[in-house]
């Protein structure tokens, strides 16, 4: 507080001097005579703290020091750099720990660096050629030595790379041809090789190129990509979260597009969003604070700023957009106010304004705070200059030559003086038990309106000083852990409130179940959800509008199933992460009609085929005629279960722990409609000795060769001996009698082996299979029919030890 108190009395000795100056010359060249001239000025003194207090109140943006929210801007200090500014960026260019202002030069082609002093101030200056037309400059160590080297575009379609000296200036440009009219540059390393790639956005070519570095300063290859019509700006962040940065662009109409990095230097064609009419500018934050990138775009023809709410699985929602500048030219991101969330600011040209719009830290931006900047503002860009811990602002103009820095005063120390009742206490991580410093703390009234906000201490702690018998709302903020909110009961007196920041241990899935001919909604369709700490799946209907939400933990392995009378059932498999708080996973589905509008029901129980005893909890799959799972359950603790099917070919599939599975073919017909079917599903146990015949596996005429419908049998005894890790087996081949018994005998040792070679290929350690052929010395039926044959000439599987 004693900071930002210094500085606006600083301001205000400052104002206060100036004026009076002004009014005494005034005065005096008004000829005012004696008698009236010591009251007059007098009058005037009195009536400039009032002037002064005035102007610091005015919200408008007419006046040079600007109160927005907890947000002080004070005048704009400025000073001459280039002819034409169109661009600026901010690095520490010198590497004295103080970050420099660089810009680029339309007219002259130069890149110049003016140098901070370290108290904000940036007396010394140098330029550099880079190429004539210079329209957007980039930071980035283009070579890889830890200095900040630059790049620019231009207007001729240039691509100039000028590496540092390691004194803070810079060599000699290299110039690449990149693509006529190149409008604007970003750096990322797009292809996962671990050096620098730029992206140019260029307008006549309607596209992209990409220059892949090799992080020697060098990008020897290029490759364009399609995209917005006439583009204008492009800017890159891993919107999906995969690990990979993705490409954002806007243009000339009102979209903006994405294109999702595939790795392997391809990319995708993402969603392409509605916006403002001409995308000049765009910014990639977290808005609404749920962990995902959303866009930021501001428009220069119909002075629009629009966000984009990144819901996930690629998906946005609607635009919310405010007015802001006339012609927006360029944006920054940052916290402006301290309150824990990114704010926006646009720099508009034919208004020669930047315009702050606040965010409430819900992804909602505010209205537009203007304030007077340079004569066709071109670029900004944000840091803190003078070392005060919130962000100032610099514009670059295109008329007037100036370059304008507008500082920043609102940093403050959360601990106050104690005027009366206090609320303290100290930010805690959740999972660690330790303080988190610097977390952001805010506190808001009954309305939602911001009462205090500032950061806690190194320790943890914070403290405000409030009026006392209300109800607060305490919010808290830390990199990486979810907001926390508390509602907090105020008494007259001091409170403690500690605040526990923790990792969310789950979020929910919901979505709308609809007619996929009709799009119209499907009331009480059933949904099931199986996986995660549940060994039954979780059974709900959807209420009148179609609508299911559930609460779930964090897991990997979820399925969900929707089905409806009348309809074909559907299914879909998720993950739900931290990414999904606190917006949620939403998994629509859109049923189909069945043709027949008819279905067969079976229902039964699972049992040990020895004892007759019930299996609790199996796991059941119906698989179609296409090998897709289309249904998928669990036995109850009775171990029965019921499934209704449209009319088919299906396999039923089922398995229990400690049990071989039983798989078995089913074809539901239109006479099968009624009753629910009886069919009860005896497994048999997995212990020593235990033989089971492996129906589905078949091999070439008189050879060992495995044919192609053998391999889901095949998956099915790998999944047994995954589930089994201690279990060993013997795959036994046997024949008919119709050649000789040494051909009959090879035949079968060379097809048990396949068996035991698919295995192995999957994973299956050698050293629990073996590999007998038995020949046609087991025979199962006499070998005097066609029929009989066919029962002799198969493939069992035996268990030889069960394991510890």
């Amino acid at each position: 507080m004693l900071v930002r108190a210094t500085k606006c009395l600083m301001y205000f000795i400052v104002i206060f001097l100036s004026l009076s100056v002004l009014i005494i010359e005034f005065l005096r060249l008004m000829k005012i005579t004696q008698r009236f001239f010591v009251p007059l000025c007098l009058f005037f003194c009195i009536l400039q703290p009032f002037w002064a207090f005035s102007q610091v109140k005015n919200r408008s943006g007419t006046d040079s020091t600007i109160f927005i929210s907890h947000t002080v801007f004070v005048p704009k200090y400025s000073f001459r750099a280039g002819v034409q500014n169109w661009s600026v960026a901010v690095a520490d260019m010198d590497q004295d720990g103080y970050v420099d202002i660089l810009t680029s030069d339309k007219k002259t082609g130069m890149v110049c660096i003016n140098y901070n002093d370290g108290k904000g101030n940036f007396l010394k200056k140098q330029t550099f050629p880079a190429y004539v037309g210079n329209r957007a400059i980039e930071v980035l160590d283009a070579n890889e030595d830890g200095w900040t080297d630059v790049a620019c575009v231009s207007f001729t379609g240039k691509l100039c790379v000028l590496l540092n000296d390691g004194k803070g200036g810079l060599g000699k440009a290299r110039v690449l041809p990149s693509g006529s009219m190149a409008q604007d540059v970003t750096a990322a390393d797009l292809n996962g090789d671990g050096h620098t790639d730029l992206a140019v956005a260029l307008v006549n070519q309607h596209g992209v190129r990409i220059h892949w570095g090799n992080g020697k300063g060098e990008f020897p290859t290029s490759q364009k990509i399609a995209s917005a019509y006439r583009a204008r700006v492009v800017k890159a962040g891993d919107l999906n979260q995969d690990g990979r940065p993705d490409l954002v662009v806007g243009g000339d109409n009102a979209r903006v597009y994405i294109h999702y990095n595939q790795g392997q230097q391809q990319f995708a064609k993402g969603p392409v969003l509605r916006s403002g009419l001409g995308i000049w500018a765009i910014g990639l934050a977290d808005f609404d604070l749920d962990g995902r990138l959303d866009i930021a775009a501001a428009a220069y023809h119909d002075k629009q700023l629009c966000i984009h709410l990144n819901l996930g699985d690629e998906g946005f929602a609607r635009e919310q957009c405010v007015s802001s500048g006339d012609h927006n030219f360029d944006l920054v991101v940052r916290d402006f106010d301290l309150d824990g969330d990114p704010d926006v600011v646009t720099a508009s040209t034919v208004d020669h304004h930047i315009n702050v719009h606040l965010n409430d830290g819900s992804g909602i931006i505010g209205e537009c705070n203007a304030m007077k900047s340079g004569a066709r503002n071109a670029g900004i860009a944000v840091a803190d200059f003078d070392g005060d811990g919130d962000w100032d602002i610099v514009s670059a103009s295109i008329n007037d030559q100036r370059i304008n820095v507008h500082r920043n005063i609102s940093a403050d120390e959360v601990a106050r003086k104690a005027t009366g009742p206090c609320l303290w206490g100290t930010v805690y991580n959740e999972d660690t038990g330790k303080p988190i410093p610097e977390a952001i703390v805010s506190v808001l009234d009954t309305d939602g309106d911001q009462v205090e906000a500032g950061k806690a201490d190194e320790q943890g702690r914070y403290r405000y000083c409030l009026k006392g018998g209300r109800t607060y709302t305490l919010t808290a903020r830390a990199v990486g852990l979810p907001v926390k909110r508390l509602e907090v009961q105020f008494p007259q007196t001091d409170l403690q409130q500690d605040i526990y920041l923790g990792k969310h241990k789950g979020s929910f899935v919901y979505g709308k179940v609809r007619d996929k001919r009709t799009y119209k909604s499907i009331p009480h369709a059933s949904i099931a959800i199986i996986g995660g700490e549940h060994a039954d799946s979780i059974k709900l209907q959807t209420d009148e509008r179609g609508n299911y939400r559930y609460e779930l933990p964090f897991g990997p392995h979820y399925e969900i199933n929707a089905e409806a009378e009348g309809y074909r059932a559907a299914s879909r498999y998720f993950a739900l992460e931290e990414r999904h708080v606190p917006n949620g996973l939403r998994l629509d589905f859109e049923l189909e009609t069945d043709p027949h509008l008819h279905s067969v029901c079976f229902e039964g129980v699972v049992l040990d085929e020895q004892s007759g005893e019930v299996i609790p909890h199996a796991g059941i799959r119906i698989i179609d005629a296409y090998g897709q799972v289309v249904k998928r359950g669990r036995a109850d603790e009775q171990g029965f279960y019921r499934f209704r099917l449209p009319f088919g070919e299906y396999g039923m599939h089922v398995k229990a722990t400690s049990y071989f599975y039983h798989y078995e073919d089913m074809n539901l017909t239109a006479d099968m409609a009624g009753d629910c079917l009886n069919k009860d599903v005896p497994l048999m146990k997995l212990k020593e000795g235990a033989s089971i015949v492996l129906r589905h596996i078949y091999y070439d005429v008189d050879k060992a060769t495995l044919r192609p419908e053998s391999e889901r049998e095949l998956d099915r005894l790998v999944q047994i001996m995954q589930d089994n890790p201690e279990l060993i087996i013997e795959i036994a081949g046997h024949t008919d009698s119709d050649a000789s018994e040494d051909y009959n005998l090879d035949l079968s040792q060379r097809r048990a082996e396949a068996v035991v070679n698919y295995l192995q290929a999957a994973g299956i350690a050698a050293n629990r299979m073996q590999a007998r052929g038995y020949g046609e010395s087991l025979p199962v039926a006499p070998n005097d029919s066609p029929e009989n044959k066919q029962l002799n000439r198969r493939t069992e599987f035996r268990v030889v030890s069960e394991g510890v």
